[in-house]
């Protein structure tokens, strides 16, 4: 697998990256750490592990973990019409009066 160059957005800035998978390398100037958050197009990663490479302070190396939406959606709308509970006559509305 060829590494994809990519941009992503830490905390509204923009960086230019490099991506292979769930394998990030981003500029240090991010300041990413464990636990912190990016976004790459529409999906949210959750850093995992980041690595100084070569302690030069230049590149991170990161390892993420993409951040799923489990959220439910809500199957309903609920009732706004605010009418009333009505009672329903028994015997097909015959009220047994012959």
């Amino acid at each position: 697998m060829a590494w994809e160059t990519l941009t992503v957005n830490v905390d509204g800035e923009n960086y230019v990256c490099h991506a292979q998978g769930s394998t990030f390398s981003i500029p240090c100037s991010s300041s990413l750490e464990v636990g912190n958050t990016f976004k790459v197009g529409a999906v949210v990663w959750e850093v995992t592990e980041a690595i100084d490479v070569a302690q030069r302070n230049e590149i991170l190396l990161i390892n993420a973990k993409e951040v799923k939406n489990d959220k439910s959606k809500k199957g309903r709308v609920s009732d706004k019409s605010g009418g009333t509970v009505m009672e329903l006559q028994s015997d097909n509305g015959r009220n047994g009066k012959n």
